[in-house]
């Protein structure tokens, strides 16, 4: 009793201290399979709305879509970009904010990206993707929804995941900025 009382007390001292690491969630949740399909977004939102709506993202970029929405947004891009491999041949989605500059190499940077709220209150930071899109730039700060694919970027000190896009869009309607999970 008295070594189960030790341990339990242990580990919500470790899980007091340890609160603002990274929470890796199953990994169920994050393969591009009907939970996380258009259709099941779709539908989950508007049922009666599901098969008008889903099907051209399906007709257009076929059955291996990863669309990252509000609801997981950083767990899915931590997944994603953990786990490129499983996503290398599968296209994937999501919106957010523009946002340019220029690096420390001179290289010219593209992201997509969401705020988020950090470990301990407001000290988080953009998070999201860098891409590289060949089409017209938005301006900094529009809401955009891109389509593209995986693909590792060298840099000196090894390889990080971009994506490669097919389609940028400028939405009219803004999502939801901040992202919590």
């Amino acid at each position: 009793m008295k070594l189960t009382a030790a341990l339990l007390i242990l580990c919500l001292i470790t899980g007091f201290i340890a609160g603002c690491s990274q929470i890796v969630a199953p990994e169920a949740e994050f393969e591009a399979d009907a939970a996380l399909s258009p259709q099941a977004d779709i539908a989950a939102e508007e049922p009666a709305l599901a098969v008008a709506k889903a099907a051209p993202v399906t007709e257009i970029y076929g059955t291996d879509v990863v669309r990252i929405k509000d609801k997981l947004f950083m767990a899915q891009c931590e997944d994603i970009m953990a786990n490129p491999e499983k996503y290398r041949d599968k296209t994937i989605i999501l919106e957010g904010m523009y946002a340019d500059y220029i690096n420390y190499n001179g290289r010219f940077i593209q992201n997509v990206y969401r705020k988020t709220p950090g470990c301990c209150g407001d000290d988080g930071g953009p998070y999201g993707f860098e891409f590289m899109y060949d089409g017209e730039r938005p301006e900094p700060n529009d809401w955009i929804e891109v389509v593209g694919t995986i693909e590792m970027v060298d840099f000196t000190y090894g390889q990080y995941v971009a994506l490669r896009l097919s389609k940028l869009t400028v939405m009219d309607e803004r999502g939801q900025e901040l992202v919590v999970d």
